[in-house]
């Protein structure tokens, strides 16, 4: 019981610091190919438009990612097997759509 306690808290503490860096690298390194300090007046203004249009996706990309492969994958790979016969290894076509 301590062990799996010991392990959950271990996983929570790794995701939640991964999730961290993650962000902390990600606006990193935008502030280092786009900067907007040391940068005179109309190339500091491109940079931080930039800026402002690359730091959404990184917030945003990976839910997508994570939604994609959780719930859209399911969709396609349920209607690919529908077209399998019942163990899943010959193409059947539409004869599993007849009715009975």
């Amino acid at each position: 019981m301590a062990a799996q306690i010991f392990s959950a808290i271990t996983v929570i503490i790794v995701g939640v610091g991964g999730c961290v860096a993650y962000f902390w690298g990600a606006n990193k390194l935008v502030d280092l190919i786009f900067p907007s300090r040391g940068v005179a007046g109309a190339a500091a203004i491109d940079n931080l438009r930039r800026q402002g249009l690359v730091r959404p996706w990184l917030f945003v990309g990976p839910a997508m990612i994570i939604l994609t492969i959780y719930l859209i994958y399911p969709v396609v790979e349920t209607l690919r097997l529908s077209f399998l016969d019942r163990g899943g290894i010959n193409f059947v076509g539409l004869a599993n759509y007849e009715w009975a």
